[in-house]
């Protein structure tokens, strides 16, 4: 059977438990009644949690003697359902859940490790409610449709309450179901829309809460944590610390972008479209595209090597194009693929000679080899000075690399003399030649802004089948 948008893995391995044992929260969004009024603190979140339980459940009907709830969580949804009278089976392929639901046992609550698709009842259908309470995003839409009709009587009721996507896709929430798509396969299933509700402001101060936590409590406890074992810790732990700097790094990118770019509920998709329209307006063909990607692993590799954070660059065609590596390849693609968290994006003027230059190196490859090679070359430079490396040291390219095609299209365009081949120059090099006077800049790294407007609203679907009278 296929899988839904997050596939078949099992949970999120570290954040589940983290969630539901270290900060004793369930594993959902909370639901506030008035969004305005909401504290970002922990009590706050744990009693919205209790009241978005209480909004899922009031959708299932007070007839339903017995419910299928596909993803336990921490089993909030099955034992109140179960304490309305139902009796309840609910699923979920990771143990660790069934053993948080077991902490708070109900004898009307059955725990079996399954996935949904892979559940069976022997003999006829027997559910009257099947419950995917954010849950509907591990399963593939098809798959839920069909598989909770022929689990459920006759007049049975499905409930989903979930994100989803309005747009096509989305950078920052890849793990969900497109609305549309949803709607699609409900209107040619047996299910039939009997309700539809948008709770997304309801949901919203969610994502405001964990991002103030994480930005005024986890952050800063870890920083704290770390600046103590470097100063006054034993001296393994100190070489140990030193050695996982890389891994610290991506933590704190983690903590400091990514996260806090997943928990923002600013509407920035449109801050992002319009800083995009702005830049499309004033970059010229041959304008020189300077960004930084920090949390890629090829921006991390390379600053190990080179011992320097290195920007990438690319060279403007117009209509909203550029030129540079994508794949390890010089290929034309968007500009907008560059609009996204965590980058710093700045724009420098150049000409349209430099345009025509580079567009002779399309579809020429970059090699590994090279990188690793200039790399190391540079790192020589930065110790013992620029007499070494480069310059004094003969290297021959095996490919291409992006910066080294724009540079030596910029040197040619305005007859500049180079210390080496210009093909063999960083971006940094290119930088000093240039220059860093800008006329576009757009920093969305240290104020990430995330696509949270895709975000579907946590709707609630209540439907019935075609064979319901």
């Amino acid at each position: 059977m296929a899988a839904g948008p997050k596939g078949t893995r099992v949970g999120p391995a570290l954040h589940f438990p983290i969630l539901a044992e270290g900060l004793d929260l369930a594993l959902h969004y909370g639901w506030f009644e008035t969004p305005g009024a909401v504290r970002t603190s922990l009590d706050d979140l744990r009693q919205g949690q209790v009241a978005f339980t209480r909004e899922v459940v009031s959708l299932v009907p007070d007839s339903a003697r017995r419910v299928l709830d596909v993803g336990t969580g921490r089993g909030e949804t099955a034992r109140a359902l179960a304490l309305r009278g139902a009796e309840v089976v609910t699923l979920s392929p990771d143990p660790n859940q069934g053993a948080w639901l077991a902490r708070a046992p109900h004898p009307a609550v059955h725990f079996q490790a399954l996935r949904f698709e892979d559940y069976w009842t022997s003999g006829e259908p027997s559910f009257d409610a099947v419950v995917l309470s954010e849950s509907s995003n591990y399963v593939a839409l098809d798959n839920l449709l069909v598989h909770s009709a022929a689990l459920t009587l006759p007049g049975a009721s499905l409930v989903v309450a979930a994100p989803f996507l309005r747009g096509t896709a989305s950078a920052t929430y890849s793990d969900m179901h497109r609305l549309d798509a949803f709607r699609d396969r409900l209107g040619r299933s047996a299910w039939r829309l009997r309700q539809e509700l948008d709770f997304t402001e309801n949901v919203a101060p969610t994502l405001s809460i964990g991002r103030a936590l994480i930005e005024q409590r986890v952050v800063p406890s870890v920083r704290a944590v770390e600046r103590y074992l470097a100063e006054r810790g034993p001296v393994p732990l100190r070489v140990l610390s030193w050695l996982m700097r890389p891994y610290r790094r991506r933590g704190y990118a983690l903590l400091e972008r990514e996260l806090p770019a997943l928990l923002d509920d600013a509407p920035a998709a449109n801050t992002r479209r319009l800083l995009l329209r702005e830049a499309i307006a004033l970059a010229r063909p041959g304008d020189l595209l300077f960004f930084y990607h920090h949390t890629s692993f090829r921006s991390r590799w390379i600053a190990r090597v080179t011992a320097c954070e290195m920007p990438h660059v690319c060279v403007y065609r117009g209509a909203g194009r550029i030129v540079g590596m994508l794949k390890g390849r010089v290929r034309v693609h968007p500009l907008r693929r560059f609009f996204r968290p965590g980058y710093e994006i700045r724009f420098v003027r150049g000409n349209p000679e430099v345009l025509e230059l580079v567009m002779g190196f399309l579809g020429q490859r970059e090699s590994w080899r090279d990188i690793f090679a200039l790399g190391l070359l540079v790192l020589l430079e930065r110790a013992l000075g620029s007499r070494y490396g480069r310059g004094a040291l003969s290297y021959r390219m095996r490919g291409v690399t992006c910066s080294g095609i724009v540079s030596s299209a910029w040197h040619a365009a305005n007859a500049r003399p180079s210390d080496c081949d210009p093909l063999q120059h960083t971006p940094l090099d290119l930088e000093r030649a240039v220059g860093k006077l800008a006329f576009f800049e757009a920093d969305l790294a240290t104020n990430p802004l995330p696509l949270v407007d895709a975000v579907g609203g946590v709707g609630s679907r209540r439907a019935q089948p075609l064979h319901t009278q």
